[in-house]
């Protein structure tokens, strides 16, 4: 105070208020009810005056806490809550977070209390594959859920998977339910996932992987690897199998007992030579093996423990046992020694339960169901036939797998904070044995028909399946084409998760595929039924000899084997096209000539060669067969071929002088190249057509000059006496090691058609001739001389109805558009119409028949007959079901010809629709409108006839308006020579004999 003089200071008052103390308590309820809290020390809590922190302080061990000193106001108390804790309301506090606190002045405001919770629930997860065992390839889906069954949402909760490395290619996908958020919707591998799981919400994860093929170690225990006829003693032990000889006799004896190595074909593995027989290798027989004709010998196999058998094979178990087929009884057990003749753990097998092979697996035996993998003992006996002087056979090999399992482990885990409260069901395991696969392996094959006719193509359809449980890896698939089936084509379309199969192929089938659980391959072959599809039987001819490098030109060399003969001789032709015979030299390497032109044959040059003159070997056969390979040894440079295969009278004994002519009417030939210079097997004649004539020369349009070598030997396909007549196409599916196939008696599946041969009509100028009638007339005796020509019909032959017609048994004339009986030529789809790219001509019956009669085309006034009877002829013999198509597409054949045919008369006859083309009316037809005049006659002196039509501007008038027509046209002696080879069974451009 400043106090001026005389004057007065007032008002200097004081004014004091009393303080106030805020104050209160933080617990927890650990039970979530009105009892059992307890005190929190640590929690942080704040005074606000408004929005102002003016004050902090946390609670004590008691969980207490205090603001003193505080003036009068209003004032907010907030408590931030420890990590884990959750604010709660309960009777014990209403309270939330936040109090608002009124403070009188000198008061004191206590029971500011708080209570939090922990967050807490039960987490829990499951696992499962629905399995129990499981097997390398096999696909396997986990479903996993993992859930909180509540009170407290549970935040950052991790979900993990940690795939074994023995399962492959593992993908999951999730979907969360009931408020479950933050899953990753699909991944590859492990799983390792924080998710949001709410009360009452889950999540299921799809878990799909597959066993890895290596899951179980497989060994093989070969026994028949060893020296043949050594004495073993009386155990030996094959990587980890161990294999005794014994004999039984009040007991399993060892005396003089030893177990017998035998290694030749069909006889390999393990024989016992017992007490009692004679010397194995002096006395010859079959006492070395495990047999029942002196004592009852026995030979015992142990495993390792944990293992499991998958296949055991016998070898040498032929025919020739007592009774007829040799027996054997495999016995198992856990007792090292049991009592065999009270053992009921047993089946029997015999000789034909492989088929014709002695050797196999017992494994994969229908017997073989009840068999059990993990018996530690097998033993091996002879019979139960009688003992005789040849009831035995070999233990050959056995293969054994380590089992294993396939354990696979889930884990929820809570985030931090979060209480668990039933830990217990955080984990779920799924445990499967691994075990070697199983499955019924399965093939069926059908092309949907009985009989076939030569030429027809066939279509298979091959289906082989897995109907088992496991996965079958490296399965193979095989078919072996007959040889009177050419030009096969297949495809294949895997279903079901079926992988690993070739896509397409030509030729034998030997694909190694993966059929899992379920799945299946479809293939589709596709064929041509050979033109000579009679039985045949292989031979090899061998062609080596030890002759000079020169003699005398022109010698013939004989060569036979398995009934069949043939000689061979020499030729070589200049580049001016002058032939002359060579010598033919007989070496170890096989044959080869030595022309005019390289003096005594020195320095390499008495091979077949192309170096100067061409050289030919001339093979003429003493019967008709199939020339499938020739072995080209001795090659230097290159080994390409030229190959011809031709029908001749009886060449063996009239013996031909090549040359360009002969060569020319060969009717096939072929040229085989290859890009190696080693020596090779020279695959021929991929059609099977069969001759009694070949040649193979050096390859002749070369002009490198360096293909060289010798003909060691020649594949053939021989002609079986009485031979069926039929095409038999067997497919197999073959089991992979270490998988048992649980029904081997649908491994394989055969499908058999007859061959028919397809009637025949040959030229038929004498049809309606009087001095054929009596051919026709079905007597016996009243057959012409003809008929002992070869292929010459011993019948009439009707047109076949067209089934496929709008209007069964009859065609639509392209001119009247009426349907009417006869003969659409050109329809090759046989629907009894003219489709869109067909060319064709429609012939009443009665104009077939007077196109055929003789008399109406006499001395060639009008060759317009002489090919319409062609093209009548070769239609009947097309629906007579003769094949029309060679194997090559771009073959000018019968199917060629033909339509040279229609569209030779379709220049030269009228046009009576308006189509640009002619119809085929001929002179003299009856039942047609058109004039006679509208269709001048063509003659045989016509360049049409003999050289061909390029267009129709050089026809005569009508003709000439046949603007439609295909040009430019083969001449019509051309097309009626061909068509006559055709109805004559001469073949046309790959030499087959398809009518006739």
């Amino acid at each position: 105070v400043t106090l001026p003089a005389g004057g007065n200071s007032t008002g200097n008052n004081f004014v004091d208020e009393r303080l106030g103390t805020i104050s209160g308590n933080v617990k927890e309820d650990i039970d979530n009810n009105d009892s059992g809290d307890v005190n929190l020390s640590g929690v942080t809590i704040e005074l606000l005056s408004g929005t102002t922190v003016i004050a902090s302080t946390t609670t004590d061990a008691s969980g207490n806490y205090s603001f003193t000193n505080q003036p009068a106001g209003t004032y907010i108390v907030k408590q931030t809550n420890l990590g884990g804790y959750s604010d709660v309301s309960d009777t014990d506090a209403p309270n939330d977070n936040l109090i608002d606190v009124t403070l009188p002045a000198g008061g004191n405001s206590t029971g500011n209390n708080f209570v939090d919770e922990r967050l807490n629930g039960d987490l829990s997860i499951t696992k499962t594959d629905g399995l129990t065992t499981v097997s390398p390839g096999q696909k396997v889906t986990y479903t996993i859920v993992v859930s909180n069954n509540g009170p407290n949402t549970a935040t950052n909760a991790l979900v993990s998977d940690t795939i074994p490395t023995t399962l492959t290619n593992v993908m999951w996908t999730s979907v969360a339910a009931g408020g479950a958020t933050d899953n990753q919707a699909s991944g590859t591998g492990n799983i390792n996932d924080l998710v949001t799981l709410t009360s009452g919400s889950s999540i299921t994860y799809t878990v799909m992987g597959t066993v890895a093929a290596n899951a179980i170690t497989n060994k093989l225990s070969d026994f028949g690897l060893g020296t043949d006829d050594t004495n073993l003693g009386q155990t030996v032990t094959v990587n980890g199998v161990k294999a005794d000889a014994f004999y039984i006799n009040s007991g399993y004896q060892t005396t003089n007992t030893v177990l017998w190595q035998r290694n030749e074909t069909n006889d390999h593995g393990l024989g016992v030579w017992s007490n009692g027989e004679p010397n194995p290798i002096t006395s010859g027989g079959d006492v070395n093996e495990l047999s029942n004709q002196l004592n009852q010998e026995v030979i015992r196999l142990t495993k390792t423990a944990g293992e499991q058998w998958t296949s055991l094979w016998v070898s040498s178990l032929d025919g020739g046992g007592s009774g007829g087929a040799e027996k054997g009884t495999l016995y198992w057990s856990n007792s090292a020694t049991p009592t065999l003749n009270t053992l009921t753990t047993k089946f029997t097998f015999q000789y034909g339960d492989f088929g014709s092979s002695v050797e196999g697996n017992i494994l994969g035996l229908t017997q073989s169901a009840s068999f059990d993998k993990n018996a530690q003992y097998l033993f091996f006996v002879a019979g139960p036939n009688t003992a005789g002087t040849n009831n035995d056979y070999l233990v050959w090999k056995a293969t054994t797998a380590s089992g294993t399992t396939l354990t696979n482990t889930a884990t929820v885990t809570a985030p931090n904070g979060f209480i668990d409260t039933n830990p217990n069901n955080n984990s779920a395991t799924d445990t499967d044995t691994i075990v070697a696969p199983t499955g019924d392996l399965s093939i069926t094959k059908t092309d949907g028909v009985t009989t076939v006719t030569p030429g027809q193509k066939l279509t298979y359809t091959i289906v082989v399946s897995n109907n088992g449980s496991g996965t079958a890896t490296d399965a193979l698939v095989s078919d072996t084409i007959p040889n009177n089936l050419t030009g096969v084509t297949w495809t294949s379309v895997a279903n079901g998760g079926a992988t690993g199969n070739e896509a397409s192929g030509t030729g034998n089938i030997n694909d190694l595929v993966t059929l899992t659980s379920g799945s299946s391959i479809t293939y589709t072959v596709m064929g041509t039924i050979a033109a000579n599809p009679l039985a045949y039987t292989p031979t090899k001819i061998n062609l080596q000899g030890d002759s000079a490098l020169d003699g005398p030109d022109g010698n013939i060399r004989t060569f036979s084997a398995s009934g069949v003969s043939v000689k061979a001789s020499a030729f070589s032709r200049s580049t001016s096209g002058t032939w002359s015979s060579a010598f033919l030299g007989s070496f170890s390497s096989g044959l080869g000539v030595t022309d005019s032109s390289e003096g005594n044959g020195d320095n390499g040059t008495h091979r077949v060669d192309n170096n100067g003159r061409d050289n030919y070997v001339l093979f003429e056969f003493s019967e008709s067969v199939i020339v499938d390979k020739a072995f080209l040894d001795s090659v230097v440079g290159d080994s390409d071929a030229t190959v011809w295969i031709g029908n001749f009278s009886d060449p063996f004994n009239n013996h031909l002088t090549l040359s360009d002519s002969v060569l020319n009417s060969f009717g096939f030939s072929e040229i085989n190249t290859t890009s190696s210079s080693s020596d090779r097997s020279a695959n021929l004649n991929a059609t099977k057509i069969a001759g009694n004539t070949l040649v193979i020369a050096a390859r002749t349009d070369d002009s490198s000059n360096n293909d060289n070598f010798k003909i060691k030997s020649l594949d053939i396909f021989q002609s079986v006496s009485g031979g069926s007549t039929s095409v038999v196409n067997t497919a197999t599916v073959t089991a992979p090691t270490g998988f048992t196939d649980t029904n081997p008696n649908n491994n394989s599946a055969t499908d058999t058609d007859t061959v028919l041969a397809a009637p025949g009509v040959r030229t038929p100028g004498f049809w309606q001739n009087s001095k054929w009638q009596k051919f026709w007339d079905g007597i016996q005796g009243n057959e012409p001389s003809q008929k002992t020509e070869p292929n010459f019909p011993d019948s009439d032959l009707l047109f076949a109805p067209y089934t496929n017609s709008a209007q069964p048994g009859k065609v639509l004339d392209p001119v009247t558009g009426q349907y009417g009986v006869g003969l659409l030529i050109g329809d090759f789809n046989r629907n009894g119409m003219t489709d869109t790219g067909e060319d064709t001509l429609f012939y009443t019956r009665a104009q077939a028949l007077q196109i055929v009669d003789s008399s109406m085309h006499p001395n060639g006034q009008d060759v317009r007959y002489t090919l319409g009877r062609d093209l009548v002829a070769s239609w009947l013999n097309y629906l007579a079901a003769n094949p029309i198509d060679t194997a090559n597409p771009t073959d000018q054949d019968a199917r060629y010809y033909l339509k040279e045919g229609i569209n030779w008369l379709q220049a030269l006859t009228p046009d009576q629709n308006g189509n640009g083309k002619g119809d085929g009316y001929l002179q003299g037809l009856t039942g047609n409108e058109t004039p006679n005049s509208q269709t001048p006659r063509i003659t045989s002196s016509s360049s049409y006839w003999n050289t061909g039509i390029s267009s129709a501007s050089g026809l005569p008038s009508p003709y000439n308006l046949n603007n439609s027509v295909t040009y430019g046209v083969d001449a019509g002696s051309v097309i009626h020579d061909k068509l006559d080879d055709y109805n004559n069974g001469r073949g046309l451009a790959d030499g087959v004999f398809y009518g006739g």
